[in-house]
C-alpha cells in the first residue's frame, strides 16, 4: 500500500451515503441553468412536477434524495431512499383543528392548514422515515433512464 493510499480515509456506510448525496446534488445543481433541450430534459428529470403541487406523488418507487437541508451533513442517514409517499395532510389533529375553531382562530368558512409529507424507506437501514414541507429530487438509480 502506498503512502497516499494510507492517508485515504477508510469507506464507511455514512461516507459512501455521504458521496451519492453529494454526488446526485451535483449532477442536479448542473442542470439549473437554462440552455439546451437536454438541460431541460435532465432538470425535468430531477424535479419531474415539482414546481407544479398538483401532482403530488410522481415519484413514488423512485430512489429520491432530501435537498431541503443538504448541508446538515447529520442528516445524510435520512436524507435518501425510496418514497412510498408524498400527499398533504391537515397540519393539526382533528380535536385541534375544533379547538381553533371554538376559539375562534378560524371560522367555518376558513380553509384548513395543510403541509406536505413525504414518507422514505431509508437507503442506509430500510427503516420509514418521515419528512414535513421538505423538497427533494429524483436520484439516477440506472444511466439508462438519465436524459
Amino acid at each position: 500500500m502506498t503512502e497516499t493510499a494510507k492517508k485515504r480515509p477508510c469507506a464507511t456506510r455514512l461516507n459512501l451515503l455521504t458521496l451519492l448525496i453529494a454526488s446526485a446534488a451535483a449532477a442536479y445543481h448542473s442542470n439549473l441553468i437554462g440552455g439546451s433541450e437536454i438541460s431541460h430534459k435532465r432538470f425535468k428529470f430531477f424535479v419531474g412536477s415539482k414546481f407544479s403541487d398538483s401532482a403530488p406523488g410522481e415519484f413514488i418507487g423512485k430512489l429520491v434524495i432530501e435537498t431541503s437541508t443538504l448541508f446538515d451533513r447529520a442528516r445524510d442517514e435520512e436524507r435518501i431512499g425510496w418514497l412510498v409517499s408524498d400527499q398533504y395532510e391537515n397540519c393539526d389533529s382533528d380535536e385541534e383543528w375544533a379547538k381553533l375553531l371554538a376559539d375562534g382562530e378560524y371560522t367555518a368558512e376558513d380553509l384548513r392548514p395543510t403541509e406536505r409529507v413525504y414518507t422514505i424507506d431509508l437507503l442506509s437501514d430500510g427503516r420509514r422515515y418521515r419528512w414535513t414541507n421538505a423538497s427533494f429530487i429524483r436520484v439516477v438509480e440506472d444511466l439508462k433512464e438519465f436524459p
